[in-house]
This record gives structure tokens, sequence and C-alpha cells, in this order.
């Protein structure tokens, strides 16, 4: 309950609307799509193209390996083969903001190397049905149940899957913590990367294959309202 609460006052601290932005902005050089919300489907395509170009770009600096043509969990749309709701752009372009701000702590933290292998965001479309289009590609689906779900707040999961050294990994892991931010660790995986390894320890000269699930919670109150969908299950 106490670490909850932490959690709770980072969130009321950290407007998702506004703080998004101009925090990142004045720690990361953060200009993509020079923080203007979309306001149609063709704003949020030319905002998901910048925001993939963004931190294309920053890999390339910070020498983390991605794969190649990465979306950053955002394939159909970047892509062009799915134009989302009306009522799921805006969710859809914070969610972006969010992926960048942490994508760019992981690239700050980056002493040794990364392999960066995939990213997921949590589905923020409802269940929809009649053959219209929906947001699952890149997305996660799994047991509500497991996350964080009360009336008085919301949250956004999020996994990410990469390759680096215990030294990396303890950066990123102070980052989110040094920055504040409204972030729950829901899961954390460490699997040996080289085949053959001996004994069952990770040395801290040892590249290791992390899979890490995080939650960014905020609290709905008055017009800082953001409504997240059910994980779904396809």
């Amino acid at each position: 309950d106490e670490n909850l609460q932490k959690i709770i006052q980072k969130s009321r601290n950290y407007d998702i609307d506004y703080m998004l932005y101009t925090s990142a902005n004045k720690k990361f050089k953060f200009n993509f799509s020079q923080g203007q919300k979309p306001r149609n489907e063709v704003d949020l395509y030319f905002s998901l193209m910048s925001f993939v170009q963004f931190l294309t770009n920053k890999a390339q600096e910070s020498a983390v390996t991605i794969p190649k043509d990465f979306s950053f969990g955002f394939e159909p749309y970047v892509k062009k083969d799915l134009i989302p709701e009306k009522e799921h752009i805006q969710p859809l372009y914070k969610q972006s903001k969010i992926i960048a701000q942490l994508m760019m702590l992981l690239y700050e933290s980056n002493d040794y190397g990364i392999d960066f292998k995939n990213i997921m965001r949590e589905s923020v479309d409802a269940s929809i049905l009649g053959g219209k289009n929906k947001d699952n590609v890149g997305t996660l689906d799994g047991n509500r149940s497991i996350f964080l779900r009360r009336k008085d707040l919301r949250s956004y999961i999020f996994s990410l899957d990469f390759s680096t050294y215990t030294s990396v990994l303890r950066n990123f892991i102070n980052k989110l913590q040094d920055y504040n931010l409204p972030v729950i660790i829901r899961s954390l995986e460490i699997r040996h990367s080289k085949s053959g390894s001996s004994g069952s320890g990770i040395t801290v000269t040892e590249k290791m294959q992390i899979a890490l699930v995080l939650e960014w919670i905020f609290v709905e109150n008055g017009k800082n309202l953001l409504k997240s969908e059910s994980i779904r299950k396809e």
C-alpha cells in the first residue's frame, strides 16, 4: 500500500497531457511532432512517422541496435495499413509519448551495448465487432487481473525485450526512479543470451536477455482523464 501511494503521488504530479512533452523536451531534446496533439487520423499518421524516425535516429546516436524497419509497437499505423477509430487517436498518441520516454531512458543507460528486440503496448481499442479495424498488431494480450485496475486509477502496460549487460539494466531501473516517473515494474525475466553458458548465475560481463513488463499509472482527476481499455485476448 505504501508503494502504491507513492506511485499515485507521482501520477498526480505528472500531468500526462503536458509533462510528457515538456519534461522530455527539457531533458532529452524530445521533439517529435513539436508536441502537437493530433486532431485527426492524418495528424496521427504523421505524428507516428515522426515518432519512429526520432527514436530510430536516437538509437543510432546511442549505439543501440534495433530491428530493421522497427516501428516501436505502431507497425499497422506507421505503415498506414490500419486507420484508427477517431476515439483512439489520443490514447495512441499518448502511448507514443510514453514509449518515447521509456526508450530514451534506455538509450541513456547504454554503457556497453543494447540489442533491442521488441516493444509491445497495451491495446487501447475496445472490442470491435462487425469487421471494423482492430488495434491488434504489436500489442499486449493477457489476463487483466494481474495488472493494476482500481476505480480511481488507470494505466497502460508495456513490455520491453532486449539483450544487454547487468550494469545497463541497473542504470535503466535507476533512471526510472531518478526521473520520478509513475511506473511500476510488473515483471522482470532474465535469461542467458549465450548458448552453453555454464552455471546458473549471471555475471556482469555476460550479456543477458531481458523481458521487462512495465505499468504506467495515472490518476483520473478532472480534465486530465485517460481511458485505458482492457487487455484483450484474440
